[in-house]
């Protein structure tokens, strides 16, 4: 690239001298010579191409200068480069103590609700489900008697009277750990029951 940048600029700035001492007048007439129009074309002609060709060896010079300069330096910038930069600290394990990221609250105690048949009782004369702890119906005002909860299982007497919320009253038949069976009055079947809809008739 070199040579041939170089060449093209010899022969540019050779083109440009012959191309400016052209003679470009011809003999003519009464006052000597004229300038001709054809020769002052072709001279301006060879000037143009010449000073293309000047700058294009120019070009290619300069990019051949830059090309040994990257070839020269750039070994010595990498090395350079590398050994600026400072080396990345590693980082320690915490010595102190570790904070617990568990969040996890001790499980609350469950809530009772109107649903739970252990805290809710129905009313006799509308229907509606009040709170186990209720002593009035706030529906229709029925007093709730206080009755006596059931036994756990295990001391459930085959032959006691309970009640059951929908069924009504009935008498135990057969107890099968938390499930009793209970012959309800007005049905013919015997129905299973979880002891915990039952409460004991007063008087049974």
């Amino acid at each position: 690239m070199r040579i041939f940048g170089l060449i093209m600029v010899i022969l540019g700035a050779l083109g440009a001298f012959v191309a400016l001492g052209m003679d470009t007048s011809v003999p003519g007439g009464l006052s000597g010579r004229v300038e001709n129009i054809g020769l002052l074309s072709r001279q301006s002609s060879g000037v143009i191409a010449s000073g293309l060709l000047f700058m294009t060896g120019c070009i290619l010079l300069g990019l051949a200068e830059v090309r040994d300069a990257v070839d020269r330096l750039g070994p010595v910038i990498v090395a350079n480069a590398q050994r600026a930069l400072p080396p990345v600290p590693q980082r320690s394990a915490p010595v102190g103590p570790v904070l617990s990221l568990n969040t996890t609250q001790p499980d609350a105690p469950a809530t009772p609700t109107a649903a739970d048949p252990a805290f809710s009782k129905t009313c006799p004369d509308c229907g509606s489900i009040s709170m186990g702890l209720a002593k009035m119906c706030r529906r229709c005002g029925h007093q709730y008697s206080a009755q006596p909860a059931l036994p756990k299982a295990g001391s459930i007497l085959v032959g006691s009277r309970v009640r059951h919320p929908s069924f009504g009253e009935g008498e135990i038949e057969a107890v099968d750990g938390e499930t009793a069976t209970v012959r309800f009055d007005g049905r013919e079947k015997t129905e299973p029951m979880n002891t915990a809809y039952l409460t004991f008739v007063k008087g049974a």
